[in-house]
């Protein structure tokens, strides 16, 4: 594959719920500006909101977290 296209991170698209408590708490803005909130259960509201905090690291590799994650 070549380095520049995108790579698909099986099992990305299923979060850890309560990883959306600690995103709203680094970051309050969330709630009043972009008027996000989180149910009891941590889903986000609206329904069809994301959240992430992604880092960039120079020496990062998707490459090396999938083989690393196969091999497990």
């Amino acid at each position: 594959m070549a380095k520049n296209k995108a790579n698909v991170i099986h099992g990305a698209t299923m979060p850890e719920l309560e990883d959306h408590f600690k995103v709203f708490k680094l970051l309050p803005a969330v709630e009043s500006e972009l008027g996000m909130s989180l149910s009891t259960a941590g889903q986000l509201i609206p329904a069809q909101s994301t959240a992430a905090i992604i880092v960039h690291h120079a020496q990062a590799s998707i490459t090396q977290w999938a083989n690393s994650e196969l091999s497990s």
